[in-house]
């Protein structure tokens, strides 16, 4: 059986200071909460976070958070139903201290959206 060594402490370093990595830490404990945030997934090689979310009492969804070349992220929130996946809205030039209020102000106007669509 192959022996197999423990990351280095710089292996260990770069992969917690990975773009996906920075991405989950930028977001505040409270802000995942409140969204129901789990599952983060990170695509190192398009600087990308995914993450489930349920901030509703019906449907599941997926943040996907992209850095962008620009430094700034683009926010895109999917609904999930089945094998399906529908971008519901997507949020352009996001700097980082605003990220939270960003995934909190699209989880609200979709709640909002499928509260005004149940009443009619």
């Amino acid at each position: 059986m192959p022996k197999t060594r423990n990351p280095t402490r710089q292996e260990t370093y770069a992969s917690s200071q990975s773009v996906p990595n920075i991405i989950w830490q930028q977001i505040l404990i409270a802000t995942k909460m409140r969204l129901g945030a789990r599952g983060p997934v990170g695509d190192l090689a398009d600087n990308s976070l995914t993450f489930r979310v349920s901030p509703h009492s019906t449907g599941v969804y997926k943040f996907a958070i992209k850095l962008e070349p620009s430094d700034t992220y683009k926010v895109t929130l999917w609904r999930l139903q089945g094998a399906k996946a529908e971008a519901v809205e997507t949020a352009d030039d996001i700097y980082f201290d605003a990220l939270g209020e960003a995934l909190e102000r699209l989880a609200q106007r979709e709640s909002d959206r499928r509260v005004a669509g149940a009443r009619t």
